[in-house]
């Protein structure tokens, strides 16, 4: 214990250290920076800009023309590098090396570049005020700068402030709080307008990625796959909300980091699913419902579900998410029904069942799917028919006139088929996010046939968030 103390006594002496120095250095580079501005002529860089000429949104989404131009942007870059250059000549920059790298524990060489990152961050911050606001902050906003780089050396959370664009999901209302540090809220003009500096090849707009919707969010995080994580999540949530096949195109960062994180636009273009016909609106009337259901849901959604890598004891309800979005992006709607039909596969039949496949699937997912409100018999039929499908579409077959026609009397077109028993799944995957133990929940199913006091028991088990 008193060995641990004196350890913590010496941290806490090294930390003081460390921040006093940087606050000096800071100090002076902010005097350096105000000094060599005064007078400063600005270069001037190209940029190519886009601007909205024509811009609608309604419940079919967003409409919009762009004109596209060229600017001339000032810029203090020269500035910027010469202030930089010379205080990390002075004395107070050696002595800020010193301290952090005697708080590191590492060799100052390894440490020179991490005080370069976060001075330049400093000076670009003011030379950015001083062309958007044409005033400089005070030198006390520029030495927080130094609270957040000590957090990023001792490896702590930092507050990031993160905007997702999405499409599959329309807003009739202009913002949706969902929580104190989370909002849904409609684009306007300015979300489309860019300005992007000229380098080769010349930079392109990609005016077919237009998004309906974005979500704003604060986090906490050190690495950007924690940052990931916390998307992916909140997109799994919309897409579990009503039948959507809901993605996050880009998201852009602001954060507090000064060296564990960088700020600015990540593009998830590798990552996205095919464009899908499965979008959704919400009204005015369904806000109270999408922020139950983001609550409860936030609170219940399984690690497994959004890293099926770090659960290896139960499987199905990550193989249940991965047919679910296969089916809302395929391009046919045999496809569509045949992955929503393997989706509830992995839910409702054990590994060890070879016979009766189709009969024990539809009995149960109607049970269960009884007990949240679907009626029962229409769960059965649907099932019954996607089924067929989904083994002749798996057997390189096609359906007969016949079986077309039936289709068609039954629910107009194939596209209802696949959009109720792709909403099947979509409710079971909801309903199973509590279920520990997939046996006991089948055999609880398969009883409650014969006794009747076995439905409370498997409603009871199920997650219900409105």
């Amino acid at each position: 214990m008193a060995k641990q103390k004196a350890t913590e006594k010496l941290n806490n002496r090294s930390e003081r250290k460390l921040r006093v120095s940087l606050e000096k250095l800071i100090q002076v580079l902010y005097e350096a920076t105000t000094t060599a501005l005064v007078g400063a002529s600005p270069e001037y860089s190209k940029h190519i800009t886009w601007r909205v000429s024509d811009f609608e949104y309604n419940d079919g989404g967003v409409t919009l023309n762009y004109e596209v131009g060229e600017a001339e942007v000032p810029e203090f870059s020269s500035v910027v590098s010469a202030t930089l250059d010379r205080v990390e000549g002075l004395a107070v920059h050696r002595y800020a090396l010193q301290a952090t790298s005697e708080f590191c524990k590492t060799a100052p060489a390894e440490c020179k570049h991490l005080l370069r990152i976060l001075l330049a961050k400093v000076a670009r911050r003011i030379v950015q005020e001083k062309i958007e606001r044409k005033k400089m902050p005070s030198a006390a906003d520029c030495r927080k700068y130094v609270t957040f780089f000590i957090k990023d050396l001792k490896g702590e959370s930092q507050e990031c402030r993160i905007e997702v664009q999405l499409d599959g999901i329309i807003l009739q209302p202009d913002l949706i709080e969902l929580g104190s540090n989370e909002s849904l809220r409609k684009p306007t003009t300015k979300d489309f307008e860019r300005d992007v500096r000229v380098y080769p090849p010349l930079p392109v707009w990609p005016l077919d990625e237009i998004f309906s919707a974005l979500l704003q969010m604060k986090v906490y995080a050190r690495r950007t796959r924690e940052i990931e994580s916390e998307i992916e999540k909140r997109i799994a949530i919309l897409r579990l909300f009503r039948l959507g096949a809901v993605r996050d195109i880009r998201y852009t960062i602001d954060t507090d980091s000064i060296i564990s994180l960088v700020g600015g636009v990540r593009h998830r273009s590798g990552r996205l699913e095919s464009s899908s016909s499965y979008k959704y609106l919400v009204a005015e009337h369904d806000v109270e419902s999408l922020r139950a259901f983001w609550s409860s849901m936030k609170r219940s959604l399984p690690l497994k579900f959004i890293r099926p890598d770090v659960a290896k004891e139960t499987r199905e309800i990550s193989i249940a998410r991965g047919r679910y979005n296969d089916a809302l992006n395929v391009e046919t709607d045999e496809k569509c029904i045949s992955s929503a039909v393997m989706g509830m596969e992995a839910l409702y039949l054990l590994p060890d069942e070879q016979d009766e496949l189709s009969y024990r699937l539809r009995i149960r997912a109607s049970k269960l799917l009884a007990l949240i409100g679907y009626n029962y018999n229409d769960v059965r039929q649907v099932l019954k028919d996607a089924y067929t499908i989904r083994s002749i579409y798996v057997h390189g077959g096609m359906l007969t006139r016949k079986q077309i026609h039936k289709i068609s009397e039954r629910y107009g077109q194939l596209k209802q088929l696949s959009r109720a028993v792709t909403d099947y799944l979509r409710a079971s995957i909801v309903a199973w996010t509590r279920i520990s133990s997939k046996d006991s929940l089948i055999r609880d199913i398969d009883n409650s046939f014969l006794d009747s006091r076995y439905n409370d028991k498997v409603r009871s088990l199920l997650f219900i968030p409105y």
